[in-house]
């Protein structure tokens, strides 16, 4: 019997300068559940109307109110047909594709985090300098850790021992290296599982670079990391929740395997602190033993 491997796709959000919160989003599954999930995603395209999705885009552009791209011209009814859908229908079809991912992800975790928490208490900490490898100099990298360590936590708990693929949203060189680096360089993992002599967490099949577009599986990933924000976004700064992020939440939630969750300013203290203490003791036994 053969066994599909295991396929993991990461995305982030708000990695541009304007954004309040940064977001990393991963979901898992098997080969095989995530060939089944292409086959749905496609009806539920071909069915409403739409060839591209994008959370963003969507979330942003409605009947009684066009997205900024749209009112300049730049994107027209082609990229964004739910400009010109009834509320009924807009919510209608976003819940089937929330649901066909509840359906079909094993498991999956999406890690909010304010960029002000991060720049406060990591980049301004001593942390860069004791061990610039601890921490990365872009907001999204620590989510990314985070999701790392979220996914390793699960893979232990399954039990699932053989390496896995890995699939990223398209971006940039130096972005790819520090995705990959930080998200393998999982925070808080377990330790991993040895199999003929290789720790096999840091032994994925493949990682691969992809566009949304075509690999509609990212966008699983996508809308995790998407509703991942706008909750710590309204919790944060006391706006009201997206109806859409309502939505999505709702569903996600009732399926028991997607978590939506933030890393908060005390939650970094914590952290950065530890480390601080842990690096100054490498550095300086003796001072610390004295």
């Amino acid at each position: 019997m053969i066994h599909t491997p295991h396929i993991v796709y990461v995305d982030d959000s708000g990695t541009e300068s304007f954004a309040r919160i940064v977001v990393a989003a991963y979901c898992v599954s098997s080969g095989k559940r995530w060939k089944e999930f292409e086959r749905e995603w496609w009806k539920i395209a071909k069915d409403s109307g739409f060839k591209h999705f994008h959370m963003t885009e969507f979330a942003s552009c409605r009947m009684d109110a066009w997205c900024r791209d749209c009112k300049k011209g730049k994107t027209d009814a082609l990229d964004h047909p739910w400009r010109g859908w009834p509320n009924e229908k807009r919510q209608r079809v976003l819940k089937r594709l929330a649901r066909t991912i509840s359906r079909y992800a094993q498991h999956g975790a999406g890690i909010a985090i304010a960029k002000g928490d991060y720049e406060n208490v990591v980049l301004k900490s001593d942390l860069l300098q004791l061990a610039p490898e601890a921490a990365g100099r872009r907001h999204f990298t620590f989510a990314m850790q985070t999701c790392g360590g979220h996914l390793a936590k699960w893979r232990a708990e399954k039990k699932i021992t053989n390496p896995m693929k890995f699939v990223f949203d398209l971006s940039d060189k130096e972005q790819k290296d520090e995705n990959v680096r930080y998200f393998f360089g999982a925070k808080d993992h377990p330790k991993p599982q040895i199999k003929d002599g290789l720790e096999q967490w840091f032994i994925p099949i493949a990682i691969a670079y992809e566009s949304r577009k075509t690999t509609v599986q990212l966008l699983s990933a996508d809308m995790l990391a998407w509703v991942s924000a706008k909750i710590h976004a309204a919790q944060l700064f006391k706006v009201r929740l997206h109806p859409d992020a309502f939505t999505v939440a709702s569903i996600f939630l009732e399926g028991e395997k997607l978590g939506m969750g933030n890393v908060g300013q005390g939650d970094l203290k914590e952290w950065a602190t530890g480390e601080i203490a842990l690096r100054r003791a490498k550095r300086f036994p003796s001072s610390t033993n004295a």
